[in-house]
């Protein structure tokens, strides 16, 4: 039905031109329609927007170039081992873990270190026989540069898997003392084989572990015992609020997810969120999930689509099923990886890149989540001398251990396709930069309580895919389809009474991804570069506060991943469009009417 809403005046600061689309025609289709008086029947309101027109020739969402060749150099030649478990701090520099219990540290920027420094040594406590050792390591990303380092590791005397805390030294963030270790969970273990061992903090800020079943394969549906679980806790090791096992016995209320036969690595898309692990298989078949809260995966009653001990006959679908799997015959035990939201090479962005440590063999696996199927997977590299993880760095370049290096992962993007523009004039958007007349289809719209800008004004616009449709909501976030594209343009007038031209911002979503970038306009105000990074530019305006009536600043610029620290996934990734923010008046040219 039509929303019943109360008008809110308002205006629009600039004229734009004709425009021939509708922002939320199709919301009202979708609602049933409904009549002016909210009963159901013929509805001919006096749109300023009457018809919908498809937008076209815009470079956004950006054509993602064809997949050219991936090499793996050896980027650290001198470096002496690559480390069973990688980790980044947030400081620039890699953490790797010896599996004997020893831990270093390195300049991801110094390509001529040779063994690191010396960070940590646990290899008194670490049993490192057969696949026990100390396994994985994680940073919590609120740490600052002298956050503690959280470790998961196998321990002996009595055989028991273990997840620690570990504090730096105040005085130097790149030694840790051993006494200062806080045993967070600990629980016995039978076999050194299918330990799991990661650890990761989540986007939630709690703490992810995985354990393998330990070959008890039955305990994998055991909510009581901790084998053939993701875990989920707090920084100080508590089952962490919000658990979907809270309140039954044992170990379930650390449980996040159950069914796995050996989660050795699992990884958060940091663009979505999304949690990605790798079940290291049995008979025949290896694994790629994407982890639920409160998921069963289904071990060992299936291996992959595959009935394997399931005596009660339990139907397929009572599990969640993979994403991926792959037969033995192609690979026997899988590395989970990353998805790449790094900026370096388009042609890999959105792929979840993974390995297996018998075949040697790198894939890119992609995944369309507006339809939740598999696109594509892609062999990006063969040959690799037993592959034994994958990390990622700080800006989300991504990298991989194998036979005693540390390989980055690079791939050769074919020359000619077209990536983002560097120009704001080669995006598409604007027909005229010079007055700011969008091409046809582009909707002008306004907010009824801006974010403050420190003084300046802003013009918005939102294109949607082809007559795709948005979902919406009266109170919450309002859904919009995939390759919605938003651009936000930012000017202000300055001391000496003329008009500045900042920056325009554009967000789109792609494949179930956000992201965004910021263009730069010129002091002429002519055109806008596209910026890699944040950066800023010196400004005086007029304040009658200040001495002379001028007050001088340093305007900001975000830098694309600052575009996304505030456009979260909690916030609904748009801000400023949904019912109270857009339940206002705006003039069309030819007629004042509510925006929705």
């Amino acid at each position: 039905m039509k929303p019943q809403l109360p008008p809110v005046p308002g205006a629009r600061r600039r004229a734009i031109g004709p425009v021939l689309s509708t922002l939320l025609a199709a919301t009202l289709v979708a609602c049933g329609g409904g009549g002016a008086d909210g009963v159901s029947g013929s509805f001919e309101p006096a749109f300023g927007l009457a018809e919908r027109q498809v937008v076209e020739g815009l470079a956004f969402p950006p054509t993602v170039p064809g997949l050219g060749a991936v090499t793996l150099p050896d980027i650290f030649p001198n470096l002496d081992g690559g480390g069973t478990a990688v980790a980044p701090d947030g400081n620039g520099r890699f953490f790797t873990a010896d599996k004997n219990g020893v831990v270093r540290s390195f300049d991801i920027t110094d390509r001529s270190t040779s063994i690191g420094t010396p960070f940590l040594d646990i290899s008194a406590k670490v049993d490192s026989g057969g696949e026990a050792g100390l396994l994985g390591l994680a940073f919590d990303p609120s740490g600052g540069k002298n956050g503690p380092l959280y470790a998961s590791y196998v321990a002996a005397n009595p055989l028991r898997s273990v997840v620690s805390r570990f504090s730096r030294s105040a005085g130097n963030p790149l030694v840790a003392d051993p006494a200062s270790e806080e045993v967070l969970f600990e629980r016995p273990r039978t076999q050194r084989i299918h330990c799991g061992g990661m650890v990761a903090f989540g986007p939630d800020g709690l703490l992810y572990a995985s354990f393998g079943d330990d070959t008890q394969f039955n305990e994998a549906q055991n909510l009581a015992v901790h084998h053939g679980k993701i875990l989920r806790m707090t920084r100080d090791g508590a089952p962490a609020p919000g658990n979907p096992f809270a309140g039954q016995a044992g170990d379930a209320p650390f449980v996040y997810a159950l069914g796995f036969r050996n989660v050795w690595r699992f990884s958060f898309d940091r663009t979505t969120g999304v949690l990605w692990a790798g079940d290291v298989g049995e008979s025949s078949v290896e694994e790629i999930d994407i982890v639920i809260a409160g998921g069963n995966y289904g071990w060992p009653h299936y291996e992959g689509t595959q009935e394997l001990s399931n005596p009660q006959g339990l139907p397929f679908d009572m599990f969640e099923p993979p994403v991926h799997t792959y037969p033995h015959s192609a690979g026997k035990s899988v590395i989970g990886g990353y998805v790449y939201r790094g900026a370096q090479y388009p042609s890999l962005q959105g792929k979840y890149i993974f390995a297996d440590f018998v075949a040697g063999r790198m894939l890119g696996l992609t995944w369309d989540a507006a339809t939740q199927t598999v696109v594509s997977v892609d062999e990006l590299a063969t040959g690799i001398n037993f592959p034994v993880t994958l990390a990622e760095d700080d800006f989300g370049e991504l990298y991989i251990s194998a036979g005693g290096q540390l390989l980055a992962i690079q791939a050769s993007d074919p020359a000619g396709e077209p990536t983002i523009p560097n120009l704001l004039s080669e995006t598409g958007i604007f027909a005229d930069l010079a007055t700011l007349a969008t091409v046809p289809g582009l909707i002008p719209y306004d907010v009824v309580s801006p974010l403050w800008s420190d003084g300046a004004a802003k013009d918005r616009w939102i294109a949607l895919p082809g007559l795709e449709q948005i979902q919406f909501d009266p109170v919450g976030n309002w859904i919009f389809p995939d390759g919605s594209v938003f651009v936000k343009h930012f000017e202000i007038e300055l001391s000496n009474s003329t008009v500045a031209r900042l920056e325009t911002r554009v967000l789109w979503s792609d494949r179930g991804a956000w992201q965004g970038v910021t263009y730069r306009w010129n002091e002429a105000g002519t055109d806008a570069e596209l910026l890699t990074g944040p950066g800023t530019r010196a400004l005086e305006v007029f304040d009658a506060s200040q001495p002379g009536g001028v007050l001088s600043f340093d305007w900001q610029f975000p830098s694309p991943a600052q575009c996304l620290q505030c456009h979260t996934d909690s916030g609904g990734r748009v801000l400023g469009i949904n019912t109270p923010q857009i339940n206002s008046s705006y003039d069309y040219g030819s007629v004042i009417d509510n925006q929705l």
